[in-house]
């Protein structure tokens, strides 16, 4: 592991508010940087950007052409926005190259020089835009024919020209790069931690006074907050590990609404997230409304000719700045609980490693509310915290494929989107109940170390695999269905007959055409005073009328069908 790969830290220090002037000239200067950087951007293009090795080679072209900064920045600081120009453009064409890694995951018909050649092109943010830019990376390391050459060729620059809508540009002026030449720290007799930025001027720095104080070392980001006088400070450090791993062995947890997430123990953690994120999502939805009618009234005086009154509705009601600072402390708190909800899951378990499912929420969600629910959570943020909680605490976070993850009864193995019903799961097949969270956590588990159902494989054939193991085990057909409606009611003469073939100390599950025996675990917080059989029957049991059944009464499965 090199020097780049190693976990970072990022300290952020706030500044005490500036005077007006200070601000000013802040802003100034990061509006003029923003602007060198996005002509760096424009210039950079995906075949101009192929061509440099690093962003040094772009830089001395334009020295050797007698460059100098149309917006009157200095040397070392145009030449920074070169830089950060430059590694926004790689981390770009490797975020497309992660995107189309699947794809190859999914060619099987490929031979194995065409495997290797496609994943060559995507280890390299250059070969990438090289392949957006219609051209055919050669290897010299390695030989592939022609025509496989051309195909794999052909496949991944149409993905990666379809992924990409538009390159990187500059659209907020809010921050700024400085190098160690850049800025200098010093503080006063009284203790005061201080900044001195390079400005536009030559020897004349901007001192920008810090609260708290501590080491500031490397590269600097100056990042300016869009209304208040403040700016914040970020420099990054190495993470520092402790020299003995964990040896808590191996969990795995299921990220959720209601809590922030649930243990393969069943142990739940940041349980007041779900209230969070309703709040905030009601909030945006009162808010939202209420937008939607002043918008009405401002469209309404513009038809009349009014234009005054559209304007004051505009200027008055229908700004940006207060509804961005409330959702900036919405999404903080979220980010708080999910780093308290990691620290108390690794203090409590202390993982080895935890399986955790593969985040990216595509898809349209079940209700609008569930809809900006999911936005709240911000999966960027629970992606980065998990990766880099594990690695602080000497351990490591591995990424499972999630399809269908909280479907399959940990007992029988049967499949059916109806047996979750919110956080509850009782199963069609054998009637086994238990917390529904606690039953993705445990699956997420047992696909750690899955030989058969990898990453980036697609949901269909996880599924395929599913039916097949349960067939393995219950002696059903893989494409067994509850008798009578979709909602599962099944005879009780049938579900008591496959209850009883079910339950047992170990089950037989299928993997690489051996199989192999695993305990059968019962949910811990399942309660004893009711059955799976009464779940299932309070849930899906009808009575004369229609009614649902309530527990302690008994229903009529035949009358139900």
């Amino acid at each position: 592991m090199t020097d780049e790969d190693l976990p970072k830290r990022c300290v952020r220090r706030p500044s005490k508010r500036l005077n007006k002037g200070k601000a000013a000239e802040l802003r100034s200067l990061i509006g003029l940087y923003a602007k060198e950087k996005d002509d760096h951007l424009r210039a950079l293009a995906p075949k101009t950007f192929a061509e440099y090795r690093g962003h040094r080679g772009y830089r001395d072209q334009l020295l050797r052409s007698g460059y100098a900064s149309p917006h009157g920045l200095q040397a070392r600081m145009w030449k920074m926005a070169v830089q950060d120009a430059h590694e926004t453009m790689g981390k770009f064409w490797a975020a497309q190259a992660e995107d189309v890694k699947p794809l190859v995951h999914r060619k099987k018909h490929w031979s194995e020089a065409m495997r290797h050649y496609a994943f060559w092109l995507l280890f390299s943010p250059r070969r990438v835009a090289a392949l957006y830019a219609g051209e055919t990376p050669i290897p010299s390391l390695f030989t592939i024919p022609k025509e496989e050459r051309s195909a794999v060729v052909k496949i991944l620059g149409r993905e990666v020209r379809r992924r990409v809508r538009r390159l990187p540009r500059v659209r907020k002026a809010r921050s700024a790069c400085f190098d160690t030449d850049m800025y200098t720290v010093t503080t006063t007799p009284t203790g005061l931690q201080q900044v001195e930025l390079m400005g536009l001027r030559p020897r004349q720095r901007i001192r920008v006074p810090l609260l708290g104080a501590a080491t500031i070392a490397g590269n600097l980001r100056v990042v300016m907050e869009p209304v208040e006088r403040v700016v914040e400070v970020h420099t990054m450090f190495d993470l520092d590990q402790p020299a003995d791993a964990p040896d808590g062995g191996d969990a795995a947890v299921d990220i959720g609404q209601s809590e922030v997430l649930t243990d393969d123990h069943g142990k739940r953690y940041g349980k007041g997230f779900g209230k969070l994120l309703a709040r905030a999502s009601q909030r945006d939805l009162d808010k939202g409304r209420a937008r939607g009618k002043l918008h009405a009234v401002r469209r309404k005086a513009l038809a009349r000719g009014e234009r005054a009154k559209a304007r004051r509705v505009r200027v008055n009601n229908l700004g940006y700045q207060k509804m961005d600072r409330r959702r900036q402390r919405a999404q903080a708190e979220c980010a708080r609980q999910v780093n308290t909800a990691y620290n108390e899951f690794l203090v409590h378990r202390t993982p080895g490693r935890f399986a955790q499912e593969k985040l990216d929420f595509r898809g349209k969600a079940k209700s609008k509310a569930m809809s900006r629910r999911t936005v709240q959570m911000r999966n960027t943020t629970i992606n980065e915290r998990s990766h880099f909680k594990a690695s602080a605490a000497g351990g490591c976070r591995q990424r499972v494929n999630p399809a269908y993850s909280s479907q399959p009864c940990p007992r029988c193995g049967y499949v059916h989107a109806n047996n979750r019903n919110g956080d509850r799961f009782v199963c069609l097949f054998c009637g086994w109940a238990g917390c529904a969270d606690w039953v993705g956590a445990h699956n997420l588990r047992n696909r750690m170390d899955d030989p058969e159902i990898t990453l980036w494989m697609p949901k269909d054939r996880v599924r395929t695999i599913l039916l097949s193991r349960f067939s393995q085990r219950t002696g059903e057909a893989p494409d067994w269905k509850p008798q009578g409606d979709c909602s599962g009611v099944q005879d009780s003469r049938h579900q008591a007959t496959t209850a009883r073939r079910a339950v047992g100390a170990e089950t037989r599950v299928g993997g690489g055409g051996e199989s192999s025996t695993v305990a059968v675990m019962d949910h811990p917080g399942q309660p004893e005073s009711e059955t799976g059989k009464e779940i299932l029957g309070r849930r899906q049991g009808r009575r004369d009328g229609g009614k649902p059944c309530r527990k302690g009464q008994d229903h009529d499965v035949s009358a139900a069908r």
